[in-house]
């Protein structure tokens, strides 16, 4: 893997091959993902992120997580 410089990368050749290292167990991409939020909870994503209390975090549409 490289990575890109302003907008260097090629993301119709790259996308899929991050996928397939994610899906291949070689790119722990779960790891960096903080806290997972259902779209109910997305005004407690915002305040969480911007008060620094977490760094990466995903907002899961059609999910309720609580």
């Amino acid at each position: 893997m490289r990575g890109s410089l302003y907008g260097s990368s090629n993301l119709s050749v790259q996308i899929p091959q991050i996928l397939d290292m994610y899906l291949a167990g070689r790119l722990p991409l779960d790891a960096l993902i903080g806290e997972k939020f259902g779209l109910d909870r997305i005004n407690e994503a915002f305040e969480s992120l911007t008060n620094g209390n977490i760094g990466r975090s995903v907002v899961l549409m059609g999910s309720n997580l609580g």
